[in-house]
């Protein structure tokens, strides 16, 4: 099994070599109050080619403002609530979609935001970790990647 996940690693990097894009990915792991995602995430953003931003590999999880977000102003947020997939996750959506400035984050407007089984695939390390790779790489690269994952896994918000 650690082989298998190894070699699954290993291949995402490999198709990556040479990417440039480099997006700003914002993961939320609690949308109100917000907090975003630490931990493992920003590592596994980072093999699937974007850059983590507001939190830092091995840290917890933290409370982050609204105004922090729109200073950031991300590429791509993809939300991943603890303890949650993704139907659970769109009954929460609202409290984000309602706060001012929500509809000129750049994100919103080129459409890159996501919903992520966090359940599933991202809020407990193990051997699904790889799998959330896999994800985070088919959203943010997908001219790299083709989809595997159902919506099951992840879907993209039309705002």
């Amino acid at each position: 099994l650690k082989s298998e996940i190894d070699e699954r690693f290993k291949l995402l990097k490999e198709k990556l070599e040479g990417n440039t894009k480099n997006p700003t990915i914002l993961c939320i792991e609690w949308i109100e109050p917000i907090m975003v995602a630490a931990n493992w995430v920003p590592e596994l953003v980072s093999i699937a080619g974007g850059r983590n931003v507001i939190s830092k590999s091995g840290t917890d999880s933290k409370y982050c403002t609204w105004n922090e977000i729109e200073k950031i102003n991300p590429d791509i947020i993809i939300m991943m609530p603890c303890g949650f997939g993704i139907k659970r996750t769109l009954e929460d959506l609202h409290f984000l979609q309602k706060r001012e400035g929500w509809q000129e984050l750049r994100a919103v407007n080129e459409k890159n935001v996501y919903v992520v089984d966090g359940h599933q695939y991202f809020n407990r390390p193990g051997p699904r970790l790889v799998d959330s790779a896999e994800i985070l790489a088919e959203i943010i690269n997908p001219d790299y990647f083709e989809r595997k994952y159902s919506e099951n896994a992840w879907i993209t918000i039309d705002p």
